[in-house]
């Protein structure tokens, strides 16, 4: 069993970053340039959150939008929890099937840059909301 209690669990924490990106005076702008939609399909727990960088909205759950998004992403929810903390190297996961990608993969990866900054941030956010668990099951 993973770290995370349930899907809800998944969007206060991995979603809360994805929203605080968008609102970022530095990042935001770069994130809606870029103009990318993006689908996250986390198992352990189920869960699922849309990205739309260029409207700057974050779905989750049943509020996920039917629209197909230029990339979709599958992985452990874990495994987000440990990229969002610094460590988890994406691209060698994907080399290793631990994510999968589909979709204009390219793309997303220049986005990859904007992640590093927000790690703080994330552990924070976790910090904040007495989830230190998510951080030490991080590694």
């Amino acid at each position: 069993m993973g770290v995370f209690r349930d899907a809800r669990d998944v969007y206060d924490c991995i979603g809360k970053i994805f929203e605080e990106a968008i609102a970022d005076p530095e990042i935001g702008p770069k994130t809606k340039e870029a103009g990318l939609t993006i689908r996250f399909n986390f198992d352990d727990p189920e869960s699922v959150i849309y990205v739309d960088f260029a409207e700057g909205n974050v779905f989750f759950g049943d509020g996920v939008p039917d629209t197909e998004p230029a990339i979709r992403m599958g992985m452990k929810a874990d495994d987000a929890n440990r990229f969002w903390l610094g460590k988890l190297n994406l691209v060698m996961a994907m080399a290793k099937g631990q994510v999968r990608a589909k979709g204009s993969v390219p793309e997303m990866l220049k986005m990859l840059p904007l992640a590093k900054p927000l790690y703080a941030r994330y552990a924070a956010i976790l910090r904040g909301a007495g989830r230190d668990d998510l951080i030490r099951a991080a590694g």
